[in-house]
């Protein structure tokens, strides 16, 4: 006997817990359970246009005073190192729904010359939906910082701190047959840019 692919076979826990009904009869217990295949980032991309700098300060990396007390001319060396801690966070909002946690590698925004940009050649791995941590280290040093007779100097070196939030379109691909899928969200990180010297 030939199958009838209009026909559906059912299994529930009530009476008949076995049976098969028609295409158009409408069950209550009609299931349907979908197992998407395993997907791979295949790129991020950014709106800078609706990007947002929120909560901006001035963060002091260095301070040195030099306080010349003598008749003679002084000069001094000195050097820093200081490092900020980063932030980065993929929020969701709409689209295909990735796993909290699930890494992949991308560029994210940082700011030059007062505007956001993204970054193209440098990618870095992260975890979708938490707040990653990194770390950017500043690094400068003054070999001849000088003060005439009883004269004081003050030398500050300063970056701006802030936060940034701009709206992003990940593609997702399938593994196996390369489906495409987007998931739309607003990634969200602290940052700091532009180091500046002040010798008063």
């Amino acid at each position: 006997m030939p199958c009838d692919w209009r026909r559906y076979l059912l299994a529930r826990p009530f009476s008949p817990q076995v049976g098969i009904c028609t295409k158009a009869e409408i069950n209550p217990d009609h299931y349907f359970s979908f197992a998407f295949e395993d997907m791979v980032v295949r790129r991020v991309e950014y709106d800078v246009a609706l990007g947002k700098i929120s909560n901006e300060t001035s963060h002091v990396l260095a301070d040195h005073t030099l306080r010349n007390n003598s008749r003679h001319e002084q000069a001094v060396a000195f050097g820093f190192s200081e490092s900020i801690t980063h932030t980065s966070t993929f929020e969701y909002t709409t689209g295909f729904t990735i796993t909290v946690g699930t890494e992949f590698s991308a560029g994210i925004p940082f700011v030059s010359e007062g505007k956001i940009s993204i970054e193209a050649s440098q990618s870095n791995e992260w975890k979708f939906g938490t707040q990653n941590t990194f770390s950017k280290t500043y690094t400068a040093h003054f070999s001849g910082l000088k003060a005439g007779p009883h004269q004081t100097v003050h030398a500050v070196s300063s970056v701006k701190l802030g936060t940034l939030e701009v709206p992003y379109t990940i593609y997702l691909a399938s593994k196996s047959a390369g489906v495409e899928v987007v998931t739309s969200g607003l990634w969200r990180g602290v940052s700091s840019w532009e180091l500046h010297h002040d010798i008063m």
